[in-house]
């Protein structure tokens, strides 16, 4: 019998919750603003089977720009290694739309990323507490990610001519 009023006890606690978890670490508390510490992104493409350049990835940090192309061909085509500077207020436009979206809750993959040759891309965030990755087909707009993905798009394009 002193089952049911604990029970229903819990029910009440949990109908008059107001959804804030407390718990530190639970998805709700990393989603929540966390993503205003981010401290790298990457962008990075690949295409499996290509001749030349078939590889690049781009780092971006609050200190700059590092675009690496890379070859299957190492010794024929060594790493191309490209430093460049954000324009004025490049960076915290970025990180204006990085905060804009949840990335914890978005899937690891979209699309089917370099099957049938078509390539693949893909966006890491670094932060001081988690990290996540996502990928899917070259050129592929991501619901959620449409306006960050051509921000970091036109940045490539800008510094690999």
């Amino acid at each position: 019998m002193k089952v049911l009023p604990l029970c229903m006890l819990l029910v009440l606690t949990l109908a008059c919750s107001d959804g804030n978890d407390p718990l530190p670490g639970n998805r709700a508390s990393q989603s929540a603003g966390s993503t205003a510490k981010v401290t790298q992104l990457i962008l990075g493409s690949s295409f499996g089977e290509c001749g030349g350049y078939c590889r690049s990835t781009m780092t971006l940090s609050a200190d700059g720009i590092i675009l690496v192309k890379q070859s299957w061909e190492h010794e024929e085509l060594p790493d191309i290694e490209v430093e460049a500077s954000f324009r004025e207020g490049e960076w915290e436009a970025l990180m204006d739309l990085v905060g804009q979206t949840d990335f914890l809750t978005l899937k690891d993959e979209y699309g089917c990323p370099d099957c049938w040759d078509q390539g693949a891309e893909w966006l890491d965030l670094r932060h001081p507490d988690w990290s996540k990755s996502l990928r899917f087909d070259y050129g592929m707009n991501v619901e959620g990610l449409s306006d960050i993905l051509t921000a970091l798009r036109q940045i490539r394009s800008r510094i690999d001519e």
